[in-house]
């Protein structure tokens, strides 16, 4: 999930990335500045956006190493998100905070496993959710499976 978003993001960050270069090259006159006057400085006002470019198409790096710092777990009480390297934050799932268990699955048996979703208002007063599960897991049929057990003992008695 988290590198699929970043590759989304590159369908914004390719064009923009292009423009920049081409905004550039356009503002030098197509040719190496030689910077013996203040217009010849003129392109470097494009630099910026041409960083920001380049940091968008390494998006998918950087959601590749978040990913690789998110520890899932299953214990007989409860289901953990564990996330960070220098500071880690704990997302603790009793078995009544599963609301709605929603499996997607793909080919090899990867998939997500959807335990809950926030609703929210953002600034425009529009209700929005926010996802909370287990993303981008192997054998995502045996943990729903674990998840689906973890809740059926809590409500036997």
């Amino acid at each position: 999930m988290y590198m699929k978003s970043g590759y989304k993001a590159w369908s914004f960050f390719v064009p923009w990335t292009a423009f920049s270069l081409f905004w550039m090259a356009g503002a030098s006159g197509f040719r190496l500045p030689t910077f013996e006057s203040g217009w010849s400085l003129f392109p470097l006002f494009g630099l910026p956006f041409l960083l920001i470019g380049i940091a968008g198409l390494a998006s998918p790096i950087w959601q590749k190493r978040k990913a690789y710092s998110i520890v899932y777990a299953i214990t007989n009480q409860r289901a953990f998100i564990m996330q960070g390297t220098k500071s880690v934050t704990v997302k603790s799932f009793r078995p009544v905070d599963i609301e709605n268990l929603e499996r997607t699955e793909h080919q090899g048996g990867f998939g997500d496993l959807l335990l809950k979703t926030e609703f929210y208002r953002d600034s425009r007063g529009r209700q929005r959710g926010h996802e909370q599960g287990f993303f981008a897991i192997a054998d995502v049929r045996r943990v729903e499976r674990m998840i689906e057990a973890l809740v059926h003992r809590a409500d036997v008695p």
